[in-house]
Formats: structure tokens, C-alpha cells, sequence
């Protein structure tokens, strides 16, 4: 490091070789110079401070500092070096306390005290003050006064203070006459001599520093490589977190067909690791894909062949290829103990539980089996009687029967009315064998179905009497349900068709239902609503039992071929076991994921809620207006009568429970949400239909856009009209700014203005695009940004920044009919003529690739209802879907259908070297 001479001398040569002239730049550079000095001789000190008066000792103290300065003496002079004014408190804080030797001018001046400051006594008091031990005082008396003044008795009052201090240090006389002089050799020999050993143990001292300060610089220089090492790691560590998210993403997108479980918690895992538009995608393609999946069990055998549920539906068992038997609690899904089973590949081809909930019966490759679930030990031998490859058991509802068919075309029949079965009968069923057996719920009944493609029903109790015969040209019959009534009997063929019988009439209910190509299993719910069939290389389909109209298609994995399909006793959940997997799927009406209200007989163009989320109310092209509570997800009754048609928009007071109603014929309504009653006369402001309303957030205002390129706004206690705003064509967008004094409107002119609600007129220029190219525009939460659709893109723009900043949200998107911010404004959802809702990453800009599906025409309208993660959607089809979009509703629903954590080598195989960590911490 360089000392202060050099470095100063330095800075001098440079510019006594730069030819600059007497310009600005050289006063700049002078200046320069001048802060450089300062900074270096602050830093290391000064050799004498000089104090003194400037009315009388300026020239003096001049040619003194002058004259030190060329001997190579650092030394500070408030005047020489900085411009009056707060200079002197610069020096009274800083400099006086670095100086080696306090040099005080005493000029006639010096003894008049100065006020409201007298800076020279402050300069004297903090030397004093900061330099207890030997401290170095020059007094330079000119014509003795100072020393006349110390020779009196009583001094001046004025110069009493100072007299005091500076008498005991050392003074050297100059005459008065010298004021305008330079010093004599005197006073500049006292000075060396007073610094001469001070100035060695500066030199020291500076040493020293200078070592500390290079060994500051080197611990600073070490600190920033610290520093900056330690942000590029963080830098390499995001960047690799957001790889190995947009990688789990990826492969959850692979195995979202194949294994659900796994693409489940890889999708999990994707958005644990880094909140990636991907993750999100992973997860709502992982919670969409399958919407009434509610869990994968885990556990399952090899090559799972059987199915059957106790009669208290609490307990699933499920047989495989590899002759074991698992047991699962329901509805849960937790594994109950250990496989159990003759095991060495006897497969288990059909499983029956026996009314008391605890025997169960197998029928194996080999022989029936009987078993005692509470401790999964085999009760007793093989069944007697019992043949090989029995396609069909079942109990009757005492449990007394148990009826068995298989492939040598024979019914078995056992007494099981004591601990022990015995065969009761054998009867020649003339079915070129057997493949399922099914009970009446009264036991009097029980129907058999076989290879050649009739339904034969047997009468329990007269096994003698000749059985009737149902038969249909579909093939074989691969499997048969009766319904609770008992007279429902449902039969499923191998050409894909499923026929309704009625039992009491031995025919058919209606049209043959057409589920595909093939057809393994049919179930029917307890309460006669749903026909559920499964078959190679189909999805699991779900039909409507009295219209036979299909309901749902629910995927399975990869279209593998269904083993077994059954509905719990409560009809809540059916099972379906395919040859890798068990589904357990939720049957209910509610789901939390995607619910449908429906309600409306025509097109449904508006939705709004209230500020609470606990009513959304729906209008359309049927004239209604339908209110529907959240909580319970069931209309409202009764609903609000209308005088008027169509109803294009709607708005909910955010005060007050009062809804707005805009009509096609230019007239709004409002209606109290307590009475369902219009409250006031209708408003007739506007010629042509109301597209738009809007309340401003305070409720002080309710803007109206019309048709007709107006816009109004009322003040909504009258109502009454408060002021008119103009489009040059239909308006297409409302929205106020989260302070109530902004209104935005879009209209079919191009347009896009901000209006002022204060001022009663434009806040800004308007934004100027092409016709049809500015619509749907919306206010973020915070209001600060601003969303429209330009025609094929969706423009985000922050109000603060210039218009030319603003941002277009990226993704393929097709016409948008709406758009809406979430709560928090991180997200956007867009409906569109597609039939989807479109979700927008405010933050990466960029569309969410999974939409929410399930609309089946196009969809007018998306919001965001309350303060809510939920949209509401309504379509064409004549439907309101509700769709829970909070993240943490889906990380929750992802962890139920996978039931399980990742192993440790699949997080190896995934993860890498990330520390093991339960995806699911509640799950086994």
C-alpha cells in the first residue's frame, strides 16, 4: 500500500502530464485531486492541525501550511483544503483527533469569542480531549498578546476559556507584523523538533496500519471470493433443483397412464423440489387425468386375478396368480397383515366372503379353500366335492349356501350351515361351462351365466325344478349382477354388450348398452344408479341404468384388462383389479377436484360470487338466474324470477347481499340475497344488451358496459347514474383497481381506458390496438397489473412501468372468452371456445400445459370464486363445473391415490444423491 506522500505525489505528476486546460474538466479533476488528498491523509492522519482565526491569521496559516506541506509535513487547514462552512465540523469530528501536533494561531482575533460557535474552542477541546497523554500544543503568540493576557490578574472574559487552556503548552513569539508573512525559522524549526519523535512512531504506526490494511484487504478480497463462491453454488443449486424438478415433472408425464402411484409422487416430489411451471403442470395432470381415483393400493400380488368386500364392506381380499391372498381395510387402504395362501402359483380365481365377515372362501387352480381372516389361517381340508378351476362362487345372504361353477359345465352345491361345507347337489347346468354365479338379495334366486351365452336362474330352495333361461346372441357371458331390489339383473357379454334384465318379467329393460369391444367384468351400485364395465383394452366405464346413456369414462393403466369390478356395500367406492394394480375409486356425488352443478336448460354466459365464496350465482340464455351454496354445492331455492330474457352479466355487491343483474335488453336489476326479491325499479340506462358489471371493491360504485359502447357508472344507494364514459363499439371488459378509483374498460373499438372515478375521466392516454384486439381486461388483486386478450395473446402489464414493458404470457391458446386472477394473483384462468379453462404462471409468464378438462362445449365464463383457490366455469353444455386448483389440495389428493412413499431405490433411481425423505409422511 502506498504511503500518503507517494500516493498524492503520484496523482500530482499525472496531472502535471495531462495538458487539461482551464476548463470545467480541469476544475473537475482538481477537485478530484483535492477529495484524493483528503481521503489518504483522513485515512493515515495528519502531522499538525492548524487552527485559527480567519479574519486576521488566513494569510498566515496559509504560507505556514504551505511551507510544512513542502518539507513533506502533513498537516490540515480547514480554509486550504475545504470551503467554508460545515468544513469546520468535518475538522472539530474527524481530523483534530488524527493530528499529531495542534497548532493554534493566536492572532489578535483569537481572543474575541465567536457566537453561537466558537470553533476554535471546539477544536481545543476535542484535542485536548482525544490526546491525554502528552499532548503537543504550539501556541504562536503573535506580539505577545496571548502572553500580556496571561500576565494580567484577571484576563478577558471573552478569552478567558482559552487563556486558561493554552497556558501551560509551549508558545513561540512572532511579531505582529508577521501576520502577513510567512513563518520564520523559528516557529518551523519548533515544529520539527516537536515532531520529531512523534513522526518515528507515526512511521511505525503507519507501518503497521499498512500491514493491517493489506491484511484487510486480503481477508475482504477472501470474504467477496466467499461471498461470490457461495452465490454461484446457490446459483448452480437453483439452477440444478430447477432441472431435477423440470426432470421428476417429465417422468411423472411418462408413467401418468402406466402407474399411477408412481406419477403421483413424482410429481410430488417435482414441485417439492423446485416450484416449476412443470411441477404444477405434473400435478394437476397427475389429479386430472384419473378424477374419481382415490387411491392405488399397495401390495398388490402377482398378476391379481380375484376380488371380494365382507358384507360390512371393511375389508377388501384380493387373490393372484401366485395362490396368496392380501387383505386391505377399507376404505383406507392400509394393508392388512401378511399374504396368506396355498401360495406355488395355485391361482386364485374367484374369492367369496362368507356373511359373517370373517370366512372367505378361494377357489383355486386346484380346490375351494376355506379361511379365517382374523388370523389368516386355512380352516380344516380342501372343500369336499370341490373341482378344479372354478369360475364362480357365492354365498347366500345367511351364508347357509355356497354355490360353485366351472369349466366341466357342473354347479356345485354346499350346506355351509355348519362349521364343515358338504356338497348338497350336483347339477348338469347344459352351459358348456361356467363362468360367474351371482345371488338375489332375498337368496331365493341365484343365476349362473356360461359359454354359450345364456343366464340360467336357478330357485334355491327347488334345485329340482327346471330353471329358466335368459338368453341374448353376445357370446359368452363373462359376468353377472343382481341388484338390491332384487329384480334388477345385469349381464355382461365378450362382444362389449351389457343388457338390463327385469327378473320378474325374464326380459330385457330397454336397449342393449354397447360398451366396446370386449367386456371381463360388470358391477351395479346398491342403489341402482350406475352400471360400472371393464374389459381388455377399454377405460373403465360407468352408464346411467335408466337412460343406458354413458356417464364417465375412467382410465385405467394403459387399457390393461379388469380381473375384477365390485361396488362396496354403500356404493361409495368401486374396486377394480387389473393385472398390475387396484384402483379404489370415489363414487360419491362430491368431488372436491371437479364437481358439476347442474341446474340451467340453456347456454350459461355469466358467474359471479360474493365477496365470501359461500354463493355463486349463474344466468344465462334460459332467462334464470340460479344461486348455488358452496358449501353444500345445491342450489338455493327459490330461485330469482326474471322478467327479463337472456342474462349476460352479473355482479355481487361487496358490501351488502345484493346481486346485479345485467339483461339483454339494457336494463339492470338488483335483488336482495336474503328475499330473493328485486329491491328497486330496474335501471334504464342503455339501449343495447349489458355486457359487462362491476362493483368497485368499496361498493361505492357499480359500472355497467353496454352493447352499445357505453359505460356507465352508479352510485348503487339511489341507484342512480353518477357519470357516462364512451366506446366507439361494444364494450367487452370491466374491472375496478383494488382502491375503487380506477375503472378499466375494453371495448370491441380496440380500446383499452383507464378511467378516473374522482376526476369523472381518463387517468391516461387510452392503449390503442386493433378492433376485436382488446378484450376481457382485468385488475390483479393488488392492482398494480393489468390483464386483457389482444386476439391470440394474454397481455400482462404493470401500471407502474411504461406501456412498451408490458409482457405476453406464453403458450398456445385459442379464442379466450374470459379471464380472472387468482386471490393472491399468481395465477390467471382463461375459458375458451376449446372447451377448457387455461391456467397462466403470472410469475414465469408462461401456461400451465395441463388445462382443466371436462367441459363438453365451448366455455363462456371462469372466475375465481371469493377468496378462494376454486374456478367456476359455465358452458355450453349446460353445465357449471367447479374446480379446486389450490396447490395444496392437490399435493393432499396425489398423496391419498398413491398410498405409499417412494422406496429407496426408487428415490435413488429418481433423486440421485438427494437425502431420503418421505414424500407422504402420513402414507406406509
Amino acid at each position: 500500500m502506498l504511503s500518503p506522500e507517494w500516493s498524492k505525489l503520484l496523482l500530482r505528476r499525472l496531472l502535471a502530464n495531462a495538458d487539461l486546460g482551464a476548463g470545467p474538466l480541469y476544475r473537475q479533476v482538481q477537485e478530484a485531486r483535492i477529495r484524493f488528498g483528503n481521503w489518504v491523509d483522513a485515512f493515515w492522519g495528519y502531522d499538525v492541525f492548524i487552527a485559527h482565526r480567519r479574519v486576521d491569521a488566513s494569510e498566515y496559516a496559509r504560507h505556514l501550511y504551505e511551507g510544512l506541506r513542502a518539507e513533506r509535513i502533513s498537516c490540515f487547514i480547514d480554509r486550504a483544503v475545504y470551503t467554508p462552512g460545515t468544513s469546520l465540523q468535518v475538522a472539530t469530528n474527524r481530523h483534530v483527533r488524527k493530528s499529531t501536533l495542534f497548532c493554534l494561531i493566536g492572532s489578535p482575533e483569537l481572543l474575541i469569542v465567536r457566537t453561537p460557535v466558537d470553533w476554535v474552542v471546539k477544536e481545543i477541546e476535542t484535542y485536548l480531549s482525544s490526546h491525554t497523554v502528552d499532548p503537543k500544543v504550539l501556541l504562536i503568540d503573535f506580539g505577545d498578546i496571548v502572553a500580556g493576557e496571561l500576565a494580567k490578574s484577571v484576563g478577558i472574559r471573552s478569552a478567558e476559556a482559552i487563556v486558561v487552556q493554552l497556558g501551560p503548552f509551549l508558545r513561540q513569539a512572532e511579531d505582529l507584523s508577521a501576520l502577513s508573512k510567512p513563518p520564520s525559522d523559528d516557529v518551523l524549526a519548533c515544529i520539527r523538533a516537536n515532531l520529531a519523535g512523534r513522526r518515528r512512531d507515526r512511521s511505525r504506526l503507519r507501518f503497521f496500519q499498512a500491514i493491517a490494511g493489506v491484511l484487510a484487504c486480503l481477508l475482504l478480497g477472501v470474504a467477496l471470493l466467499g461471498v461470490f463462491a457461495w452465490t454461484q453454488k446457490q446459483l448452480a443449486e437453483g439452477r440444478a433443483r430447477v432441472a431435477l424438478s423440470r426432470l421428476l415433472a417429465s417422468d411423472a408425464q411418462t408413467y401418468l397412464l402406466s402407474q399411477p402411484d408412481l406419477s403421483a409422487l413424482l410429481s410430488v416430489e417435482a414441485y417439492h423440489v423446485d416450484q416449476t411451471v412443470e411441477a404444477r403442470s405434473a400435478l394437476l395432470a397427475a389429479v386430472s387425468e384419473r378424477p374419481r381415483l382415490y387411491k392405488t393400493l399397495p401390495r398388490v400380488p402377482k398378476n391379481p386375478l380375484s376380488a371380494a368386500i365382507d358384507s360390512g364392506g371393511t375389508q377388501l381380499a384380493v387373490g393372484g396368480a401366485d395362490g396368496l391372498i392380501r387383505l386391505w381395510r377399507l376404505p383406507n387402504g392400509e394393508p392388512v397383515g401378511e399374504p396368506f395362501g396355498i401360495g406355488h402359483d395355485d391361482s386364485v380365481w374367484k374369492l367369496a366372503f362368507k356373511p359373517d365377515g370373517h370366512t372367505l372362501i378361494s377357489a383355486n387352480d386346484s380346490a375351494l379353500y376355506v379361511w379365517d381372516v382374523r388370523d389368516a389361517n386355512r380352516v380344516g381340508v380342501p372343500i369336499s366335492g370341490s373341482k378344479k378351476n372354478m369360475l364362480g362362487i357365492a354365498f347366500n345372504p345367511e351364508g347357509t349356501m355356497l354355490v360353485g361353477g366351472g369349466d366341466d359345465d357342473n354347479l356345485y352345491v354346499w350346506d355351509t350351515s355348519t362349521n364343515e361345507a358338504r356338497l348338497e347337489k350336483t347339477i348338469q347346468a347344459g352351459s358348456k361351462g361356467i363362468w360367474d354365479v351371482a345371488f338375489s338379495p332375498r337368496g331365493d334366486i341365484f343365476a349362473s351365466g356360461g359359454r354359450d351365452g345364456a343366464i340360467t336362474l336357478w330357485r334355491s330352495k327347488d334345485l329340482s325344478s327346471p330353471p329358466d333361461r335368459l338368453v341374448a346372441n353376445h357370446g359368452q357371458v363373462s359376468s353377472l349382477a343382481i341388484g338390491s331390489d332384487g329384480v334388477t339383473l345385469l349381464s355382461g357379454y365378450e362382444d362389449g354388450t351389457i343388457i338390463v334384465w327385469n327378473m320378474d318379467t325374464r326380459a330385457p329393460v330397454g336397449e342393449p348398452i354397447k360398451h366396446g369391444s370386449g367386456l371381463d367384468h360388470v358391477a351395479l351400485s346398491q342403489d341402482l344408479k350406475l352400471i360400472a364395465a371393464g374389459g381388455t383394452g377399454e377405460p373403465l366405464g360407468l352408464w346411467d341404468i335408466t337412460s343406458h346413456e354413458k356417464v364417465q369414462s375412467l382410465p385405467l393403466t394403459d387399457f390393461d384388462s379388469i380381473n375384477a369390478l365390485l361396488y362396496t356395500p354403500d356404493h361409495r367406492f368401486l374396486i377394480s383389479i387389473q393385472e398390475d394394480y387396484c384402483l379404489l375409486w370415489n363414487m360419491s356425488e362430491s368431488d372436491e377436484l371437479n364437481h358439476e352443478l347442474v341446474g340451467h336448460t340453456q347456454k350459461i354466459w355469466a358467474l359471479a360470487s360474493n365477496r365470501s365464496g359461500t354463493v355463486l350465482a349463474s344466468g344465462g340464455k334460459d332467462g334464470s338466474v340460479l344461486l348455488w351454496d358452496m358449501a353444500t354445492r345445491r342450489r338455493l331455492d327459490p330461485p330469482l324470477k326474471l322478467s327479463h330474457s337472456y342474462v349476460k352479466a352479473l355482479a355481487f355487491d361487496p358490501t351488502k347481499e345484493l346481486l346485479a343483474v345485467g339483461h339483454d335488453n339494457g336494463t339492470i336489476t338488483i335483488w336482495s340475497m336474503s328475499t330473493h326479491q328485486q329491491i328497486a325499479p330496474p335501471l334504464r340506462f342503455h339501449k343495447e344488451p349489458i355486457i359487462a358489471l362491476t362493483y368497485s371493491h368499496d361498493g361505492h360504485y357499480l359500472a355497467a358496459g353496454s352493447a352499445d359502447g357505453t359505460v356507465a357508472i352508479y352510485d348503487p344507494s339511489g341507484p342512480t347514474e353518477v357519470a357516462s364514459y364512451q366506446h366507439e363499439d361494444a364494450i367487452s371488459g370491466l374491472d375496478f383497481n383494488s382502491d375503487g378509483n380506477l375503472l378499466a374498460s375494453s371495448g370491441d373499438d380496440g380500446k383499452i381506458i383507464l378511467w378516473d372515478v374522482r376526476l369523472n375521466g381518463p387517468d391516461r392516454a387510452p392503449i390503442e390496438t386493433k378492433p376485436d384486439e382488446a378484450e376481457h381486461v382485468r385488475f390483479s388483486p393488488d392492482g398494480h397489473r393489468l390483464a386483457w386478450f389482444d386476439g391470440t395473446r394474454i397481455v400482462l402489464w404493470d401500471l407502474r412501468s411504461p406501456l412498451d414493458q408490458r409482457i405476453y404470457l406464453q403458450g398456445i391458446v385459442d379464442k379466450v372468452n374470459s379471464l380472472a386472477f387468482s386471490p393472491d394473483g399468481s395465477l390467471i384462468a382463461s375459458s375458451t371456445m376449446d372447451h377448457q379453462i387455461a391456467l397462466w404462471d403470472t410469475k414465469s409468464h408462461q401456461r400451465l400445459p395441463r388445462a382443466l378438462q371436462g367441459h363438453t362445449d365451448i366455455v363462456w365464463n371462469a372466475i375465481f370464486i371469493g377468496n378462494r383457490d376454486v374456478v367456476a366455469s359455465s358452458s355450453n353444455d349446460l353445465t357449471i363445473r367447479l374446480w379446486d386448483v389450490h396447490i395444496d389440495t392437490w399435493l393432499s389428493r396425489l398423496c391419498e391415490i398413491a398410498n405409499r412413499n417412494l422406496s429407496r431405490d426408487e428415490w435413488v433411481q429418481y433423486l440421485g444423491s438427494e437425502p431420503y425423505r418421505k414424500t407422504c409422511p402420513g402414507a406406509p
